[in-house]
């Protein structure tokens, strides 16, 4: 049985990388803890303002209701990006949730048949993705109807 040399882990840059330095200076870089949790409190409360503004709106199905907010312009759809989730529930969060358990589930069982592994993974990842594919195409056709 033959040893096979130890490689060293090594990192290489294209010959056309280009380092740019920049001076950290006194302002931090993210947010602290208190200003996430501000706009936590301020997404929650531009949600909820929302979801008044659909239960108050005169048709009776919640797609129906934003349909019509959106046609009067009492609601732009710029105010929905990123609060969607508590505005209609939480569809979207369930499906990545069960994205990334199926993906998970399929690595787990590649350790058992280690054969075809990578495109099996793909095929496995590519199929869990369409659903969220196309509940983004519907978003899409919904907004650019109204």
């Amino acid at each position: 049985m033959h040893a096979k040399p130890e490689l060293k882990p090594k990192v290489s840059f294209s010959k056309v990388s280009t380092l740019f330095v920049y001076e950290t200076g006194e302002t931090p870089k993210s947010y602290s803890k208190r200003d996430q949790d501000f706009f936590g409190v301020e997404a929650l409360r531009e949600a909820l303002r929302v979801k008044e503004l659909i239960a108050q709106s005169p048709p009776e199905s919640t797609k129906e209701s934003l349909r019509f907010l959106l046609k009067n312009r009492s609601l732009a759809i710029e105010e929905m990006v990123g609060i969607e989730n508590a505005i209609l529930g939480q569809g979207t969060h369930t499906i990545k949730k069960l994205h990334a358990k199926t993906v998970l589930q399929e690595q787990r069982g590649q350790r058992e048949h280690p054969e075809d592994a990578a495109e099996n993974m793909a095929r496995v990842a590519r199929e869990s993705s369409l659903k969220s594919l196309l509940r983004a195409r519907a978003c899409a056709v919904f907004a650019a109807r109204t």
